[in-house]
């Protein structure tokens, strides 16, 4: 009796070695994670610096994976879009999150925003595809004015300029919302009511620590997979990058082949 409990005891213990062997072999052979599986973006339990640099591993990993095949014109828009469902899958499930008070930009008004080359893309792409032509030069009109307001300006001097967001309409909609910038993400309300929302628009200080962690991170992990892959990691000041995207047709096209497509834009600082 005891030699069969002996045996079928040893014979668990392979089964349970074997299927940690799968498990390491799978993740070591499979690749970074599934880019359109958005439950891979469900957050430790970590704060601050450790939750940050989650964010940046899972958007590096996401982005550099997507870079290692083939590239087309549609890679700017693709790889931004499934950064930004990975890492609002993961401010979403925050602790005590609420429901975001979408389309309505939570931030300020006039904070400086930042964009690396593909979400700019990804950006003029979706305005121009849901927007009239009205309104679409009514953006770019404004972006190019904002950008040659702000050059050299810093974060607190592009406050006091009153510069607005050329994406806000005049009651806060945002008219990309889908399709907004990883760190406005980082911008979710710690509460969904309207007196949370003015607060933070007052103070422009992100309200929700959670939320602004794993923006920040997912935007530093994409920049460091852009680097990497050599297309440049560079975070721009949204007006200069979405003027440029918007003015140039060609420039998802020329932005794969590497060409220096934001060379003349203003980097966020």
């Amino acid at each position: 009796m005891f030699a069969i409990v002996f045996i079928g005891l040893a014979l668990s213990l392979l089964a349970l070695l074997g299927l940690g062997l799968f498990a390491i072999a799978d993740v070591a052979f499979a690749g970074p994670p599934n880019l359109h599986d958005k439950k891979r973006w469900q957050p430790p339990l970590a704060r601050g610096n450790d939750l940050l640099n989650w964010a940046a591993g899972m958007a590096n990993a996401v982005a550099t994976k997507r870079l290692h095949q083939p590239l087309g014109k549609e890679t700017a828009r693709e790889l931004a879009m499934e950064i930004y469902e990975g890492s609002s899958f993961a401010i979403a499930r925050a602790p005590g999150a609420v429901r975001p008070l979408k389309p309505r930009c939570t931030s300020c008004r006039h904070r400086m925003i930042g964009v690396t080359a593909p979400e700019a893309l990804a950006i003029a792409d979706e305005i121009q595809t849901s927007q009239s032509k009205p309104e679409v030069k009514r953006i770019r009109d404004l972006a190019a004015a904002n950008a040659a307001a702000s050059a050299g300006l810093d974060h607190a001097q592009y406050k006091e300029a009153q510069l607005v967001c050329p994406l806000l309409t005049c009651d806060s909609t945002c008219v990309v919302y889908d399709a907004r910038p990883i760190s406005c993400r980082g911008w979710s309300p710690a509460k969904g009511d309207e007196s949370s929302l003015q607060n933070a628009r007052k103070s422009c200080v992100a309200p929700d620590f959670h939320a602004d962690a794993v923006g920040r991170g997912a935007e530093e992990g994409l920049s460091q997979a852009l680097e990497s892959a050599g297309l440049g990691g560079e975070i721009y000041e949204l007006n200069s990058a979405l003027a440029v995207a918007l003015s140039n047709a060609e420039a998802p096209a020329q932005w794969v082949r590497g060409e220096p497509v934001f060379a003349g834009c203003h980097e966020y600082a």
